[in-house]
């Protein structure tokens, strides 16, 4: 495998990522106080469960990629499925794509969705297609109130498409490779000090060393999108960290914990 194509995705997941999430520069300032090198535990993407843009379909571009089927995830009440994927390059942050059954939301969200994918325009067939935006008609104010009232999760997809929902700081590689360590309560004074809200379902720091993952995450961004009805504006991406734990046979876990993911995605939620 090329190391320059995976280094080239990444970049330019994160290029697109940045220009929905004004306050990720604020973050890494702060953080590269202390510590200039920061390495991302994951990256999630979201998607819908239809042919051409469902898992398996993205799932082909990172096998490409060298990356590998990880495990399986899933979260009814969200009428979500997931699969995270890892890349045998340890340094190369993991994969977690999420994906919305829309058959199981309500028959008014269904046509809602599909009459905006009806005017799908043909997705990139390279692995663009993960920072390629929306490629099918804004929906309305009005639909996407209604589908934000169902699912925050559909509303989100359907009218920003595809791009990085969130970045993750691998907080052990962090504090491995710094003189300051920054613990929990350091971090959350840090986000204070910079005016960036924490995601507080379940509590700011959603798992524990019993599950072998803790996790937090702030509050998505806004931008401001021109509506039918004029410009609003909605929640878009935001930024975590990952503290993992060894099991017991010492090395360190590197899954995903479905009850931390579930409040994590509330991070997009409108107030």
């Amino acid at each position: 495998m090329n190391n320059h194509l995976i280094t080239q995705f990444l970049a330019a997941v994160w290029q697109d990522y940045l220009q929905l999430t004004p306050q990720i520069e604020l973050i890494q300032a702060a953080l590269i106080q202390h510590n200039p090198i920061l390495i991302n535990d994951h990256i999630a993407f979201r998607t819908f469960d239809i042919p051409a843009m469902d898992i398996a379909t993205l799932e082909k571009h990172l096998i490409s990629l060298d990356y590998k089927l990880l495990d399986n995830y899933y979260f009814p009440e969200k009428h979500l499925s997931a699969c995270a994927y890892i890349h045998p390059d340890p340094s190369i942050a993991k994969i977690f794509i999420s994906q919305l059954h829309i058959d199981q939301l309500s028959e008014q969200s269904q046509q809602i969705i599909s009459n905006k994918l009806s005017t799908r325009a043909s997705l990139p067939s390279d692995n663009s297609i993960f920072y390629c935006g929306r490629r099918w008609g804004l929906p309305s104010w009005e639909e996407y109130l209604y589908l934000r009232q169902e699912s925050e999760y559909a509303a989100w997809l359907i009218t920003l498409g595809f791009h990085a929902n969130h970045f993750t700081l691998d907080m052990n590689a962090f504090n491995a490779n710094s003189d300051r360590q920054l613990d929990w309560l350091g971090l959350i004074k840090l986000m204070e000090s910079i005016h960036i809200s924490m995601n507080p379902e379940g509590g700011i720091i959603k798992g524990s060393p019993e599950v072998l993952l803790e996790q937090a995450s702030t509050l998505a961004d806004e931008i401001n999108i021109e509506f039918d009805q004029g410009e609003k504006a909605i929640k878009s991406c935001f930024y975590e960290f990952a503290k993992r734990f060894n099991q017991d046979d010492g090395q360190e876990y590197k899954g995903f914990v479905a009850a931390n993911a579930n409040q994590i995605f509330s991070s997009t939620n409108s107030a």
